[in-house]
Formats: structure tokens, C-alpha cells, sequence
């Protein structure tokens, strides 16, 4: 989730603290209550971060007594008990054994439980295999492209099965800053520390077969088995699939797959098929991009404007939560997600009148083969402000052998840029290296930047040069607004179709291979 909206200052409250000049009985209970407190915060934000739901963590933050609190936590862990016949909760200890060898183990100028590694660690376990490096003098493998160079200090971790996840699950962890804190890398070349040097070269390199620029900006550019250019054929055949940035992709999603729901009513109140009244003006978007033979990255996401929020004061802050319900149904009526989030909008008393006029986005990655689907969407910011959202997506099938031009959605954006470095987990609105965030209304001024991001498979050879040969075109058209009023806009079908207050804007998009 992100909330447009500038940095938020904290109110700080300044108070008179008054000290007994004895240590009577007291002095004695307060040091007693703010031990409890810090324990209760640490428990919170500590022991459990990485394992408690939202929604129980908001219910143990409204928790008032020292007796409630310890009853939720001995009803959290007992509803995480796998046998509770045994006198001992074996999740139990081994969450905090975990949790002692991170802290030992990994810590780095900040406890190990905070770490990339630790983590990971704490989820989902120690792995099947490890890999570590110290850095220097680094022989790359054949399918890390041979060669010698130097790399940072790194790990590679290897499981051979999550449950719910998949299996023959690999990742690796970097120390670019030679700090001891390895952060987890999506892009297989983060090790290589003279990449942007030209020291260190593969044997492609060797062979005049790729140069240093190739391989540092085409390496993001999906499946290496689908070269745009005709020297490009042999570039990257090395690579094992794993080390693919879209797989990658795919397998960051599987691990941070969605949690089980966190708020049952939501759910609840729509499988109940009553029909509520529709407050809250909800926009939504979605697109599909090829992972895999029969599996697609779909990216959904929802706008809320503030302005038609409910906020409430609280310690100087106006904040709005706005709770979020999401259903993926097949048209076979199979169940492929069900999740559940919320958005949370915070203003200070001098930034609050600015809230009327910007607005809150939220974004989650799915996984899909292809097919078409029903997306059910259900967002409440009160018992009275109530969203609803249903649209449908169809995925196409793919012909068998590929060989035909597909191009994905056109995503027409409010915002398109590169990073410098590809984030380490799955973050929303970015897709490899690129931040990509959708025009909702898809409405523009006259000085507006205008983005467009779409994905191309399966590019066609040129019979006169036999080489990848493809034509990306764009068309805008402004039709008046009396065309509005007297006709009907062209197929949707054929046309991706955005409307704006003064006229229609098509743009068509074509290609050639």
C-alpha cells in the first residue's frame, strides 16, 4: 500500500516527570510496570513480527490490562500448537530457537532478527544446503557465464521443499557494503563487484560475443531465449532458469504468497450476496505478463480517494483505515485467491486540508495460468462508507510453439521511471527494475507525462534479413466531444480506451514481427 501524501511529522508531547525523593514501594511498581511495557513491545514487535496478523496485532495494541495481554498471548500460541496433546508447543520453541540463532548468528550492526537472512531464517527455517563466499577471487561457474572475477561476500541458500511454496527453492544474499548486513538479491549479477568495471569479464565477453554494456542493460529483459536483436541468439544461453529474473519474480511471489485471512467478516458479508449500498467510489486495474509457458504476473490494483474517507483525531494525527477484501474466482467456480489488507491514510493538523485532494493506491502481485477470471472486491472504511468492485480478466491461451507475436495490456501510467537497483523483495508497483503505477482514471493535463508499459513475446524473424525484426507504433486520437454525445467510440476490443472529461483518448497500439 502507499498513500500519496507528503512527510508526515510527528506531534511530540512533552510532560513534567515528578521523582520520589525515597525508593518506597512505589518507585518499586513503576519499574515493575515499565518492564511489562517493554516486554509486551518487544513480544510485539519482535518475537512475533514476522508470524502475527494484522488484525491480531491490532487487537493486542487496544489491549488495556497486563491480564488481557497475557491471555493473548498464551491464546496466540496456543492456536499455533501442531499438537496439543504434548505438554510442550513445539512451534514454540522452535520459533524462539530460531530466533536465538538469528541474533547470534547474523547480527550486523542491527540484531540478526531484523536481517534479510534472519528473516528468513525465522519463516521458513534453516536450508537444505548453503553455499558461503567470503569475496575476492571468484571462479564463475559455467552457468554463472565462466570467467574470473571478484565478488562481494555472499550466501546461497537452498531448500529442497516449502510446503505451500514449491520446491528446489534457491536464493542468495549479498554484502555490497562490506558491512557483514546481507540484503536478499533478485538480480544474479548483485554479487559481482566489478560488473561496472571493466574488469571481470565472462567468456562471452572474452569472445567479443557480448560487450560489458549488453550484459549490464539486457540482463532485465526477461526471457533470454527471446532475443530482439540477431546477435543477440547466443547471448545468455548459459543461464540456468533460476537465475531468470522473471523467475525470480515468480518465486518471490510464491514466498510472499498471501497470508490466511486476517478479517473473516469482510468475507463474510460477501458471500452473503446482501446487496449494500456503494459509498465509497472505488477505481481498479489490472494487466497480465508472461512468467512462464501457462503462468502470467497479474498485478491488481485499487484507488480510494481520500476525500471520501472517514479520518479520526488522534495524539494531532487525522487517520483513515480502510479494510480490503479480495476474491479470484474461475469460471469453473474454483477458488484461486482470497486475501484480505488495509490501507491505512495519515495526515498532521497542518497537512489535512491537503487530503481532499490526493488519494491512496494499493497493489498486490498474483499468479495465474491462463483462463478467464472474476475479481470481487470489497473495501470498507466504515460500517456506512462501503466499496464494491467486480470486474472480469481474461487471460488468453498461447498457440503450441510460441511463435506468435503476444503483446500484454496496454498499461497507460501516472508514473514510469527505471531504478538504480532492483529491490530485494517484492515491492508493489515495481516489475523487474521499472516503478510502474497506473493512470486509474487515465485523464491528463496538457503538460502531463504520459507512460505506457506493455510486455512483447514471441517476436517474429524477417524473411529478407532472418533476423528479429518488430515495429512499436502509438496513435493518439482526440475525438470532440460532440462525437461523444451523437456516436459510439470505437470497439474496445480493438482499441485500449480511456475516457476524459473533454473528449475520448485512444491509443492503439500495434506491432510487427
Amino acid at each position: 500500500m502507499r498513500s500519496r501524501k507528503n512527510q508526515r511529522g510527528l506531534l511530540l508531547l512533552a510532560a513534567m516527570a515528578f521523582f520520589a525523593e525515597t525508593t518506597g514501594l512505589a518507585g518499586q511498581k513503576a519499574g515493575h510496570s515499565e518492564q511489562r511495557i517493554d516486554y509486551y513491545r518487544k513480544w510485539l514487535e519482535e518475537d512475533v513480527v514476522y508470524i502475527i496478523s494484522s488484525e491480531e496485532k491490532d487487537v493486542f495494541q487496544k489491549l488495556k490490562t497486563e491480564e488481557e495481554k497475557d491471555q493473548f498471548i498464551e491464546q496466540f500460541w496456543a492456536r499455533r500448537d501442531p499438537d496439543s496433546g504434548t505438554p510442550i508447543n513445539e512451534l514454540k520453541e522452535e520459533h524462539y530457537r530460531r530466533l536465538q540463532y538469528v541474533n547470534e548468528r547474523y547480527r550486523s550492526g542491527k540484531p540478526g532478527w531484523r536481517t534479510d537472512r534472519g528473516r528468513f531464517y525465522i519463516r521458513f527455517g534453516p536450508p537444505d544446503r548453503t553455499e558461503t563466499h567470503a569475496g575476492g577471487r571468484y571462479m564463475r561457474k559455467s552457468w554463472e557465464g565462466g570467467g574470473v572475477t571478484s565478488v562481494y561476500p555472499f550466501e546461497r541458500w537452498w531448500y529442497r521443499q516449502l510446503e505451500g511454496i514449491g520446491s528446489d527453492i534457491e536464493v542468495e544474499f549479498v554484502d555490497s557494503t562490506l558491512s557483514g548486513d546481507y540484503r536478499l538479491a533478485l538480480d544474479a549479477e548483485e554479487k559481482d563487484a566489478f560488473l561496472r568495471t571493466p574488469l571481470g569479464p565472462t567468456e562471452q565477453e572474452m569472445d567479443g560475443k557480448m560487450s560489458r554494456g549488453d550484459r549490464i542493460s539486457r540482463r532485465f529483459m526477461g526471457n533470454p531465449s527471446n532475443p530482439d536483436l540477431e546477435q543477440q541468439q547466443d547471448w545468455f544461453n548459459y543461464k540456468r532458469l533460476q537465475d531468470q529474473i522473471w523467475y525470480r519474480v515468480d518465486q518471490m511471489i510464491r514466498l510472499e504468497k498471501p497470508p490466511q485471512l486476517k478479517n473473516p467478516k469482510l468475507r463474510e458479508i460477501v458471500t452473503s450476496r446482501i446487496s449494500f449500498p456503494s459509498t465509497l467510489p472505488v477505481a481498479a486495474h489490472s494487466a497480465y505478463y508472461r512468467l512462464g509457458e501457462n503462468q502470467f504476473l497479474v498485478p491488481i490494483s485499487l484507488q480510494v480517494e481520500n476525500r471520501h474517507l472517514t479520518y479520526g483525531l488522534e495524539s494531532g494525527i487525522y487517520t483513515a483505515t480502510v479494510d480490503v477484501y479480495v476474491r479470484v474466482m474461475g469460471l469453473d467456480g474454483r477458488l484461486y485467491y482470497e486475501f484480505d489488507d488495509t490501507i491505512r491514510s495519515h495526515y498532521t493538523l497542518e497537512e489535512f486540508p491537503q487530503a481532499g485532494r490526493q488519494h491512496s493506491i494499493y497493489q498486490r502481485f498474483l499468479r495465474l495460468p491462463a483462463g478467464h477470471f472474476k475479481f470481487e472486491m470489497f473495501v470498507k472504511n466504515s460500517e456506512q462508507n462501503i466499496g464494491i468492485k467486480t470486474f472480469s480478466l481474461r487471460i488468453p491461451v498461447s498457440k503450441p510453439g510460441g511463435t506468435e507475436l503476444e503483446v500484454s495490456p496496454l498499461t497507460v501510467t501516472q508514473h514510469l521511471s527505471r531504478l538504480l537497483a532492483m529491490p530485494s523483495e517484492m515491492t508493489p508497483f515495481v516489475i523487474g527494475n521499472l516503478k510502474v503505477v497506473p493512470s486509474f482514471e487515465a485523464s491528463f493535463k496538457g503538460t502531463d507525462e504520459i507512460g505506457v508499459y506493455f510486455q512483447a513475446n514471441g517476436i517474429g524473424l524477417d524473411p529478407s534479413t532472418v533476423a528479429p525484426s518488430v515495429e512499436v507504433y502509438f496513435r493518439e486520437f482526440r475525438v470532440l466531444s460532440g462525437y461523444k454525445a451523437g456516436g459510439q467510440p470505437p470497439d474496445p476490443r480493438d482499441f485500449s480506451l480511456w475516457y476524459h472529461p473533454e473528449a475520448w483518448i485512444i491509443m492503439e497500439r500495434g506491432a510487427m514481427g
